[in-house]
């Protein structure tokens, strides 16, 4: 099964408490669907998609107002239905389909090889951000970002490279390490070691051309 955070706490709805399954019953305990209050607030949840996908409404700001008050909040009560409708159908998918599961399995763990990159990148904050100011933590995400997408490419450059130049001699790359390291892995080599060697024997070629 994927990597899902707190599955056993999940909750599946049945669509009617008439409905019985006959193997996957024991999954769904007493959680019915409320379609009555999905019903009755279906213009709004359209209104509100269609708000958001327009970019006249942040995400971030609609969830900020839905959560005030969120047991009041009747939109925010049909959401959360509409959601646990959704969120059973993509479970069960996930349970029936294994192709699906390792496809996330996969995807998952890039993901974790690529936050775990840019921790190290972040290497003098502790992987923490210390900026107060929104401008400045915006700026920290991003460039964090373009400096780990900046590792990754020269990594992946360097294989190339290494896979082309060096059977026509052109450049001499060290075999130390080289073959087992990947894009995303940082335990085995220095970054910075590898781009010095990199420029090193790329001018070299260039100038012997």
């Amino acid at each position: 099964m994927p990597r899902i955070r707190h599955w056993k706490a999940l909750k599946f709805y049945r669509p009617s408490s008439e409905t019985v399954y006959q193997h996957i019953d024991a999954l769904f305990h007493d959680n019915v669907v409320d379609w009555g209050l999905i019903q009755t607030h279906w213009q709004d949840l359209l209104r509100v998609a269609i708000s958001i996908q327009e970019g006249k409404v942040l995400p971030s700001m609609l969830l900020r107002k839905l959560t005030t008050y969120s047991r009041k909040n009747r939109l925010y009560q049909a959401f959360h239905a509409l959601g646990c409708v959704d969120r059973t159908v993509f479970l069960l998918t996930v349970i029936a389909d294994v192709k699906l599961r390792e496809v996330i399995h996969r995807v998952t763990n890039k993901v974790e090889q690529y936050n775990a990159l840019e921790d190290w990148v972040r290497f003098a904050g502790g992987g923490k951000m210390y900026a107060q100011a929104f401008e400045e933590q915006e700026k920290l995400v991003k460039y964090t970002g373009l400096l780990t997408n900046c590792i990754i490419w020269t990594t992946r450059w360097r294989s190339v490279l290494r896979s082309t130049l060096s059977l026509g001699k052109a450049i001499a790359l060290p075999s130390t390490n080289w073959q087992r390291s990947r894009p995303t892995r940082h335990d085995t080599l220095s970054v910075l070691a590898i781009m010095r060697s990199i420029s090193r024997q790329f001018w070299h070629s260039v100038r012997m051309i």
